[in-house]
């Protein structure tokens, strides 16, 4: 798959809990430098899953949610 930007973050919120993954796409880095954590669902582990975007050096993500799971997180963000 071509990387279109040099970093991301995509987020798949769930009744139970938020899937998180990181990738960086830099070409003088390995393309399978990517990294997944799930955090408790609201109003478990929100901040927490802040913090872990922004200590990636993320400044935003792309969120899929089904229902209404996505909106707690989208208000933390």
């Amino acid at each position: 798959m071509e990387c279109i930007l040099d970093a991301g973050c995509g987020l798949d919120a769930r009744k139970e809990a938020i899937a998180a993954c990181t990738k960086d796409c830099e070409k003088s880095k390995n393309p399978l430098n990517v990294e997944i954590k799930a955090f408790k669902a609201p109003p478990g582990d929100l901040q927490r899953l802040k913090r872990w975007i922004e200590d990636h050096g993320r400044r935003g993500a792309a969120m899929e949610g089904a229902g209404a799971y996505w909106r707690p997180a989208c208000g933390v963000l």
